[in-house]
């Protein structure tokens, strides 16, 4: 289920509650999709790698039904690129349209047919050296894993406590 990030603008809905999560999971989609797994009470990220979208799903099959996982997922559908304005391109194309977008549906649906509380996220400031992030998380990765990179700073350090709707379990 979708979890909205509480803001100090909105007003706490009567039936939320604040929920502890155990464990985070963070996911870029792409040709290769970025997996990252951090335990927030250990401040410890066990897993960053990247994976075929097989994988993913096989991953998430296994977390299904669980109400101690979170799941931050990058979402293509929110990148809108203004860079792209003055272009000649249709309006999808300044959306950033194509395969990675319709990953990211697919993904938001299987999260949701699988019951996972979830968040999705703009593409936030995630990419860093290979160099940073091992300093960072203690964690060795080459320089063509971006995307599992991405998927790590996406997590990492991330608060393990944080307020959800009620939404049935």
């Amino acid at each position: 289920m979708r979890v909205p990030i509480r803001t100090a603008k909105k007003s706490i809905p009567p039936k939320g509650k604040w929920r502890e999560f155990l464990l985070i999971i963070g996911i870029d989609p792409g040709v290769r999709t970025g997996f990252a797994i951090y335990y927030p009470h250990n401040k410890q990220a066990t897993t960053v790698e990247e994976l075929e979208i097989w994988e993913v799903f096989a991953r998430l099959n296994a977390y299904a039904f669980r109400t101690d996982v979170l799941v931050i997922l990058e979402d293509a559908r929110k990148n809108y690129r203004p860079k792209f304005e003055t272009d000649k391109g249709s309006e999808a194309r300044k959306m950033g349209a194509g395969w990675i977008r319709t990953l990211s549906g697919v993904i938001e649906r299987s999260l949701q047919a699988y019951k996972i509380h979830y968040i999705t996220k703009r593409k936030g400031i995630t990419k860093i050296s290979a160099g940073v992030f091992k300093q960072l998380t203690g964690i060795e990765t080459t320089a063509g894993q971006h995307n599992a990179r991405d998927a790590g700073m996406m997590v990492w350090q991330h608060p393990s406590r944080i307020y959800v709707e009620s939404n049935g379990f």
